[in-house]
């Protein structure tokens, strides 16, 4: 700088980036099914990825769960006893017990986990929540027992229900709780459960999935069978069959439509279902229904197409073992199970512009022919005319006219209807003509052809 000015500085700053605490994360087991009585329920390496927040670039050590706090919300009040879950302290075991009220369904449970970051600096020390399914899901083994002098023993008694009762118990070292004889029983449940008079049955419920399979073992079998000779010496266990436990057990499968008849409109095309929401009422399941993941009864139905009258035709209906083609797809029947099945919903696509009625046989499965019958009414709906005409006429310029044949004239579209209604009148115009012209159309009523005169 000239006659010693200056002509610059400099000056030193230093920038200082704070660190901001982030949330943790991690996913969870998706699914966990229990079984009725099982008490205390620990499920292991519920918590899975666990990450903790960062304060640089490279992610902070997991330091284990007694640094982060875990909390568990359910969706659904009572499911649990206390409404709490929690994680075994300084582990990543999920405990809880379900309520001893609640025998069936599930339960969402929202999951969030705090680090001990803080929130200094609007930093964030709370993960994003996740979700798990805890479902009800019971089983239970079925023991039928020979006696070879079924005279000898009557286990109509109570007493020698009850003797029976306690040399299973003992024998498998569970509660006498978990074990009760099914039959003999009342003349309803002999016939449902098919026993002879020789044999006993007897329901032993399972804890746990290992301890219900663990009771079909050949080894267990046979203590039973000896511990029960000791107590009735022409006893025997014949066979040994598990299923899953449901609310159905002595009950007779049965269902019934709340109407005979159904009714729904004529489409104009052949993807429109119509559903009739408890079109099916008093649904008792079978014995074996099995149960879903979320402890729901799963209960099927099969459709059988039977009779049919198409349109608005009199006469009695066609019994082919079809619909007729008045439905595009075979009806559908599903059942409500929440958990116990009580009702079911019936959809059906009718055929586009196709209308009548059919009759169908529904069949309950795994209930030994358990049927009933209901017919479908798609109720005619008026629709347009239809007709066709050549899309382009080629004419000469001397042309002082034309007349345009009109073909497959029908009151309503083509759907083989017989008792369509009759066309009455035409109606034609000329779209910006260039000398005036004018259109009429000749046609006698009818006929499936007219003609278009256009001058």
């Amino acid at each position: 700088a000239a006659d010693g000015g200056v002509d610059g500085m400099s000056i030193r700053l230093e920038l200082a980036v704070l660190p901001v605490n982030k949330a943790p994360s991690f996913d969870v087991v998706s699914n966990v099914n229990v079984f009725l009585g099982a008490g205390f329920t620990r499920v292991p390496d519920f918590v899975t990825n666990p990450r903790l927040g960062d304060y640089d670039d490279s992610e902070a050590p997991w330091e284990g769960y007694g640094n982060v706090t875990v909390t568990f919300t359910p969706s659904r009040a009572g499911f649990f006893v206390g409404d709490s879950l929690s994680l075994v302290p300084g582990t990543n075991t999920l405990e809880f017990r379900i309520a001893d009220s609640v025998v069936g369904g599930d339960c969402q449970v929202n999951v969030t986990m705090r680090d001990e970051g803080g929130l200094l600096r609007g930093g964030s020390d709370t993960s994003a929540p996740r979700s798990f399914l805890v479902a009800i899901v019971n089983s239970y083994v079925v023991l039928d027992i020979t006696l070879g002098d079924p005279a000898a023993v009557n286990f109509t008694l109570a007493p020698n229900r009850l003797r029976l009762v306690a040399a299973i118990a003992d024998t498998l070292s569970i509660d006498e709780s978990f074990v009760s004889v099914v039959s003999p029983a009342g003349a309803a449940a002999r016939r449902l459960l098919a026993a002879a008079p020789s044999v006993v049955q007897v329901r032993v419920q399972g804890r746990s999935e290992q301890e219900t399979q663990g009771y079909t073992l050949t080894a267990n079998m046979v203590n039973v069978t000896r511990r029960l000779q000791a107590e009735f010496p022409t006893a025997r266990v014949a066979s040994v069959s598990s299923a899953a436990f449901q609310g159905n057990f002595l009950n007779v499968p049965s269902f019934a439509f709340s109407s005979p008849t159904v009714r729904t409109n004529e489409t104009s095309d052949s993807g429109s279902p119509a559903s009739f929401p408890q079109a099916i009422v008093n649904l008792t399941g079978p014995v074996v229904a099995a149960l879903d993941a979320q402890g729901r009864e799963t209960v099927t139905f099969t459709v059988a197409q039977k009779c049919w009258q198409l349109f608005r035709r009199s006469g009695p209906m066609v019994c082919d073992g079809t619909d007729g083609g008045l439905f595009a797809t075979v009806p559908e029947v599903s059942a409500v199970c929440d958990p116990i099945c009580r009702n079911a919903t019936l959809t059906v696509v009718p055929t586009a512009f196709w209308n009548g009625r059919a009759e169908f046989e529904v069949t309950m499965e795994g209930a030994d022919n358990v049927t009933s019958r209901v017919t479908v009414e798609v109720l005619p709906v008026n629709q347009p005319p239809s007709f066709s005409m050549p899309a382009a006429i080629p004419l000469l310029e001397s042309a002082r006219g034309v007349s345009v044949p009109l073909t497959g004239v029908l009151a309503e579209p083509p759907t083989e209807d017989e008792a369509a209604d009759n066309i009455t009148a035409f109606y034609a115009f000329v779209e910006s003509p260039p000398n005036g012209g004018v259109a009429t159309v000749a046609y006698t009523p009818g006929n499936d052809t007219a003609v278009l005169d256009v001058a």
